[in-house]
């Protein structure tokens, strides 16, 4: 019998010893360094490698990795590829494996998704796969991406230097067209990490929240947190930068609801891509955050959304137009605890003017920062600008963090968004010259062109009651191939009563497709409104083609009645001299229906 003493002097024995057998073992887990690997442009033919890391934590069987598409690959030594490989539980239990994934694709003009599976005995981790073999120099590739106080002493990364040459090589290896930055606060900073990128330049806003001046009470330029454009200089011309919005008067409801003076910085600017130039708005915007009291933060928020969205169909409504940026919410619904509809309701009910691709993020339960399970980091398109989205390419690029170490602390807590576009048709399924909808008497008649098709299959004619849930309603044969484009109708027999909302899905032989801009046509009112003039001076007339009286309602941008006047039958003249100039709602309402216009006041 082994006997021994322990350190405070009590004797014990071996028969004193009870081992419990009755202990629950570690519950096995797996972890992965990332879930998502996304590829740059591979060639079609050519090959491109990146490696992750998994850790089996107390497995009971082996590890089984494979990719649901044949085009990516997988290997332990980075030389032997395929579809699916194995580990042995005694060579990843407990141990960090090293992986080496490729991307091989065998088409050009695609684009590839997949799903990287690892499984054992019960457990599953996933990561989305995604590469391209669209040559990015016929694309224009757009990426916008909150800094987090860029450059400050005083907030964000201690460290400023690890942050700007972090920063500095997420940009140079994700190699867009053109950055869209919010939180630049050193601008010196800014300009030397752009110095480092052969063939770009910036412009950089000169107003930010709470600056003096024109707020005596703030602080410097300097030290606000300011938006920026990095772009290719090769692609860019014409350029010409200014706030969209711009209220001096720090009492002005403009002020404060775009965050104290952070007002929406535009850059006009010619795109070329492969000889062919287009003019598009692009509109950064880094919008009230959604600090206490959360309430009013919303509502200041909601309101300069509904400004944006007013002043961009009054002024650009024909135009080519990318919002981007820190929305600070969620498009599917908002963050702001005691509300469901996002403050940016006014874009998402509007889908006769406005698509957004990153919604789709939202939906499938992607975020864009570190710490919270939200995008609130998006992109809204115009219409115009919607027929030269690439179908699928808003991606958040959270595989940018393992460029550099720790990267929610030394760089941002934030990740990039990239969207794509392209103007060539061979690249885009199909290129529509215009498509519209009337009525004709019970009927919709629906009537588009294209200027070229390659490689088409079919139109298929969508509609919906909200402009929100679209369903196929008919089936258009396309002509596969024309040099010089074709026209084609529909015709729709059955029109839902009220509104319809109506686009087409244009769909390519290969299974690529694209949207349309939606058309509006609405089948309830029986008369017909008019008003002039547009913008108004002192006073408008409205004419209506109906015989009953009409109720007049106009509403200022935060949404408070200003006027209400019956109108009579006919003409009647609307006196709004006494009204403060600028950009109105105009709500006419009767038997017949409700009818709702814009309204500039000079």
């Amino acid at each position: 019998v082994y006997e021994s003493t322990d350190e405070e002097g009590a004797r014990w024995t071996l028969d004193d010893i009870r081992i419990d057998n009755s202990a629950t073992p570690p519950p096995a887990s797996l972890t992965v360094s990332t879930k998502d690997i996304q590829y740059t442009f591979v060639a079609s033919g050519s090959t491109a490698n990146k490696t992750f890391t998994f850790t089996g934590n107390d497995i009971t069987g082996d590890v089984t990795l494979s990719a649901s598409n044949s085009t990516f690959l997988l290997s332990k030594d980075g030389i032997t590829f395929s579809n699916s490989i194995t580990y042995t539980q005694a060579e990843a239990n407990n141990i960090t494996k090293t992986v080496y994934s490729q991307f091989a694709p065998n088409q050009v003009n695609q684009t590839y998704t997949g799903i990287l599976s690892i499984t054992t005995s019960g457990l599953t981790e996933t990561i989305n796969l995604k590469g391209t073999s669209i040559d990015p120099i016929n694309t224009l590739e757009v990426v916008n991406w909150n800094v987090e106080w860029f450059g400050s002493t005083t907030y964000g990364p201690t460290n400023e230097l690890q942050q700007e040459q972090n920063v500095r090589t997420i940009l140079q290896n994700i190699g867009a067209d053109i950055y869209g930055l919010v939180e630049v606060v050193d601008e010196a900073q800014l300009a030397r990490v752009v110095a480092t990128m052969p063939g770009y330049s910036y412009v950089i806003a000169n107003y930010g929240s709470h600056v003096n001046p024109p707020d005596p009470t703030g602080g410097p330029l300097a030290q606000a947190q300011k938006e920026a454009f990095v772009f290719k200089t090769s692609m860019f011309t014409n350029i010409s930068t200014r706030p969209l919005i711009n209220n001096q008067d720090i009492n002005s409801a403009s002020y404060n609801n775009w965050a104290s003076g952070r007002y929406p910085f535009l850059m006009k600017a010619d795109v070329t891509l492969n000889g062919v130039t287009k003019t598009i708005n692009f509109v950064l915007i880094h919008a009230k955050a959604n600090t206490s009291p959360t309430a009013t933060s919303y509502a200041r928020r909601q309101a300069a959304a509904q400004e944006l969205h007013d002043t961009l169909n009054t002024y650009f409504a024909n135009d080519n137009i990318i919002i981007l940026g820190d929305f600070n919410d969620d498009l599917d619904q908002s963050i702001t605890a005691g509300f469901t509809t996002t403050s940016y309701s006014s874009f998402t009910t509007d889908n006769a003017n406005f698509f957004s691709p990153t919604l789709a993020l939202s939906l499938a339960g992607k975020k864009s920062t570190v710490s919270y399970n939200d995008v609130i980091d998006h992109v809204i398109v115009s219409n115009e600008m919607q027929l030269y989205y690439m179908n699928s390419s808003a991606t958040i690029l959270t595989d940018v963090s393992t460029l550099v170490t720790n990267y929610g602390t030394t760089t941002t807590d934030h990740y990039p968004v990239f969207t794509r576009y392209a103007f060539d048709p061979s690249i885009l399924p199909v290129k529509l010259i215009d498509f519209s909808a009337a009525k004709q008497g019970s009927s919709v008649h629906l009537v588009w062109r294209t200027a070229e098709e390659i490689n088409t299959k079919e139109f298929v004619v969508e509609r919906s009651a909200d402009g929100l849930k679209f369903s196929a309603i008919g089936f258009v044969t396309a002509a596969g191939n024309a040099s010089f484009g074709k026209s084609y109708q529909y015709a729709d027999q059955q029109p839902l009563t009220g509104n319809n909302f109506y686009r087409l899905r244009m769909v390519d032989n290969d299974g690529k497709y694209a949207l349309s801009k939606v058309a509006k046509i609405n089948f309830e009112l029986s008369y017909l409104i008019t008003m002039r003039p547009n913008p108004a001076k002192g006073s408008f007339v409205v004419t209506t083609s109906g015989n009953t009286p009409i109720m007049l309602q106009i509403v200022d941008m935060n949404g408070r009645i200003v006027k209400t006047q019956q109108l009579t039958p006919a003409s009647s003249r609307v006196n709004v001299s006494n009204l403060t100039k600028g950009l109105y709602s105009v709500k006419i309402s009767g038997a017949s229906g409700v009818f709702t216009q814009k309204l500039i006041v000079e």
